[in-house]
């Protein structure tokens, strides 16, 4: 890379990757010809006859033309390795060469012969003519019979390795290529991109330079045809040279443009921008701008003294008398422009435009108030409505829903302060109980162990168990309404088999319903049904649901257990007679802390219907109850898996 620094080595760099690119794009033009024509599956005689063949149709109709003009067409191909001789009918030579053609076949290297007529005016038949040209390539003039035919026994092997040459070249360019635009813009003792004349150039300018340079080598050697083969091969040669030179510097001045960050602002059309930018900034500052303010704040002014003027007038007033308003402004302007037409329909339109602005100003304002009720309606109460561009009744019916907002956020702030006390207050007193009660009971079993036979202390140890019972039941339901109210509730939702749930109810209960006098009656599909559930909270709610109904049901009744499916959930039902009158609404009764018997005479705690609610809303599930008489009814609603 320090040597890279040098211009010396860039240069001789960049000259090698001009050889390379060259030889790369002869190589690949060769290559085309060469594959396109099938010329790899010929031999160098036949390829350099077909050649020959052409070239010699063309020298055929230069000679026939000097001899039809009377010139002597050996001159002209004094210095050429083309022999020619034009025989009459007669088969007398008129013209030749002036070196004969060979007689022999074995010293004819190539021979072209064609009939030539000559046509008069007076439209008669001449004579014809027998051109012959042969060429012998061993003739020591040089000409561009001579070179096709060394070229042809110089490259002719080496066709096979033209398309290798054409890549390798190309990548050896391609890598020189990178190496001149990584050092290029570095000087030696200096780490800053370095700038030269030709990279300050714009790019797009620059760009357009050489597509029409490009353009201008095709056209200048399009019509050039005529010239002599060596002018034209020196013309070609020279332009490729060019091209090569100057797309070779042109990346290495890109990779200059991209270090230093020029690329797209050293252009005409950056700047041309930049420039309409900056005309376009003045104008809207200097002129728009002042102007537009101008008007929209007198426009601004008159409307807000028309509210302020209406501010005190009721709504629907309010809106009649605009509406008036526009219907007398209508009136005057067709009296006073009835004879002029078209400046009352002028005055018109400018009135209909400034009306429409202010309707879309009011719809404007109306639906920042609508936005701002849907945030609050979805529960977004920190989110009020934007009062800054509203005006008149809009601005207070905002200011309105803002103090209607901030009051509801209040309200729902106090209602979950107190939600969270009031289950902390459980929570805590339930476990500050759960302790000394663990000691009543343990001392209370100790007490049943002595084999007590007076029958009064036999009687309140009795009640003491039972009583110590009844609390620790409560004090555990406690606990588990607060934990299932609040979401503490580790829920693991399986599929679970809801006939098998139901099975294990009929056998856990059976006993303790026979000691009731209840007979289970229960009602299942005969088909397998898999509910989304947790197989623990869901004994939970059944467990319950059923202490519920041997607590409250009446006894020689029976009870109902019914499973029903739809395409989309299993419903369970719970039905029984209550033994004691039901003057409870079916929402009351999932209230924590409610019981069936308002004279509370039985043991229930009033929780284990909310917990059942609870844990069934933790599992994605519903529960309905519904009470009509004495009959109790309960639907649990779960999603099939």
């Amino acid at each position: 890379m320090k040597l890279l620094h040098s211009s010396a080595a860039k240069i001789v760099l960049g000259a090698l990757a001009v050889i390379l690119l060259l030889t790369a794009v002869a190589a690949s033009f060769l290559s085309v010809i060469i594959y396109a024509g099938d010329v790899d599956r010929m031999s160098q005689a036949y390829v350099e006859s077909t050649v020959f063949r052409e070239m010699l149709a063309l020298d055929e109709e230069k000679i026939w033309s000097a001899h039809l003009r009377g010139d002597d067409p050996s001159e002209i191909y004094k210095h050429s390795n083309v022999l020619f001789q034009i025989k009459d009918d007669a088969y007398n030579i008129v013209a030749s060469s002036d070196i004969p053609l060979p007689n022999t076949e074995a010293d004819r290297k190539l021979q072209y012969t064609i009939w030539r007529r000559e046509w008069y005016s007076d439209d008669y038949e001449s004579p014809r003519y027998h051109v012959t040209l042969q060429v012998n390539p061993d003739l020591p003039h040089s000409d561009v019979y001579k070179t096709l035919h060394e070229g042809l026994s110089t490259f002719f092997p080496l066709r096979y390795a033209m398309p290798y040459i054409a890549a390798g070249c190309a990548v050896l360019y391609v890598i020189l290529l990178i190496l001149l635009m990584c050092t290029a813009g570095h000087r030696r003792k200096s780490e800053e991109i370095t700038r030269s004349w030709f990279d300050k150039i714009p790019l797009d300018l620059l760009l357009g330079g050489y597509i029409l340079l490009f353009a201008l080598h095709i056209a200048v050697i399009d019509s050039m045809w005529d010239l002599p083969w060596r002018v034209l091969l020196a013309l070609g040669v020279a332009a490729a040279f060019v091209d090569a030179v100057l797309l070779t510097v042109f990346f290495t001045s890109l990779a200059v443009r991209v270090k230093s960050g020029t690329t797209l602002k050293n252009t005409v059309i950056w700047q041309g921008v930049l420039l309409i930018w900056r005309i376009l900034t003045f104008l809207w500052r200097r002129i728009v701008w002042p102007v537009f303010r101008f008007i929209g704040g007198g426009i601004f002014r008159f409307f807000r003294f028309i509210g302020f003027a209406l501010g005190s007038i009721p709504l629907i007033p309010k809106t009649a008398i605009l509406i008036a308003v526009n219907g007398v402004a209508d009136l005057l302007i067709l009296l006073i422009t009835r004879g002029v037409p078209m400046i009352g329909i002028l005055f018109l339109l400018i009135k209909d435009a400034c009306l429409a602005l202010i309707l879309l100003t009011s719809v404007s304002m109306m639906r920042k108030i609508q936005v701002g009720g849907e945030r609050m309606a979805a529960g977004h109460l920190d989110a009020p409505v934007e009062e800054e561009y509203l005006m008149g009744d809009f601005k207070k019916f905002a200011h309105t829903m803002n103090q209607l907002g901030e009051g509801m956020g209040r309200a729902v702030e106090e209602r979950m302060k107190s939600e969270r006390f009031r289950t902390e207050l459980i929570t805590n007193v339930s476990h500050d109980i759960k302790t000394p009660l663990t000691s009543i009971v343990n001392y209370v079993d100790l007490m049943k162990k002595e084999n007590v036979t007076e029958e009064p202390m036999a009687e309140y140890i009795r009640v003491l168990d039972r009583q110590s019972s009844r609390l620790k039941k409560l004090t555990e339901d406690l606990i588990e309404a607060s934990k299932a109210a609040t979401g503490n509730v580790a829920v693991d939702l399986r599929p679970c088999d809801a006939a098998m749930l139901i099975g294990q109810i009929e056998g856990e209960y059976e006993e303790r319903l026979a000691g009731r006098n209840l007979t289970l009656i229960v009602t299942k599909p005969e088909h397998p049904v898999t509910i989304l559930a947790d197989g623990r909270l869901m004994w939970r709610v059944f467990d319950n649901l059923m202490s519920n109904i041997l607590k409250y049901a009446m006894p020689g009744s029976r009870v109902y257990l019914n499973l029903e499916t739809s395409d989309t959930s299993a419903c369970f039902t719970f039905r029984n007679m209550s033994q004691d009158p039901l003057n409870i609404p079916g929402e009351e009764l999932l209230e924590r802390f409610t019981r069936g018997d308002s004279s509370r005479s039985t043991e229930g705690s009033g929780l284990g219907l909310s917990i059942a609610n609870s844990l069934t809303a933790l599992q994605k599930g519903r529960l309905a109850l519904s009470t009509d008489g004495d009959l109790f009814k309960v639907t649990l609603t779960f999603p099939l898996a």
